[in-house]
């Protein structure tokens, strides 16, 4: 019942981080921070409060092994190119119209479970079409976006959805606290 209580609780914290990401990204990059520079500085902060999060719990739960490393090391290369295509992507559009298009991202991440072998039926056809659907009405066929900024939205879409898959993945058995901070080291 505790993890049960727990788990929603840190869901709905990331849910509201999540949704606070645009909004900062935007404003930040309206005082003339560039996209590497606002990247360099979430992954610093993001690196350093991780890294005390591990110290302060011990460092004897924190172990991984060889395989486990690489597949960090691997998913943190790939977790750094969301943040800087969105923040890109940002200085070109609006941030409403950058976070209706990357938060389509849990349909990206069914999509490549399908692909490996995840049972997808017809109501789940159904479910990602009508969330295709509903961003499209949000969004409108108007010319909100030029094809760069579609193009760095899509990379986001797919390189954040391909570190949560790989994550799942090859990761699971693996301290969760150990991941993370490893994988944002290596961003």
């Amino acid at each position: 019942m505790y993890a049960n209580w727990t788990g929603r609780v840190f869901a709905g914290l990331a849910a509201f981080s999540f949704c606070l990401v645009p909004a900062v990204s935007m404003h930040v990059l309206t005082l003339r921070i560039s996209p590497t520079a606002l990247t360099v500085l979430r992954l610093v902060i993001a690196t350093l409060l991780l890294t005390q999060t591990v110290f302060t719990f011990g460092a004897s739960r924190t172990s991984l092994d060889r395989k486990g490393l690489v597949w960090c090391i691997a998913i943190g290369a790939v977790g750094g190119v969301p943040i800087f295509t969105f923040a890109k992507a940002l200085t070109r559009t609006s941030a409403a119209v950058g976070s209706i298009t990357v938060s389509l991202y849990p349909l990206v991440i069914f999509l490549l479970l399908a692909l490996r072998g995840e049972s997808f039926t017809y109501r789940n056809v159904v479910n990602v079409m009508t969330g295709l659907m509903g961003a499209t009405l949000v969004i409108g066929w108007r010319d909100q976006m030029d094809i760069v900024t579609l193009l760095l939205l899509v990379a986001c879409l797919v390189t954040f959805s391909l570190r949560v898959v790989l994550t799942q993945w090859y990761l699971a058995d693996c301290n969760l606290q150990t991941v993370t901070t490893v994988a944002t080291a290596h961003n």
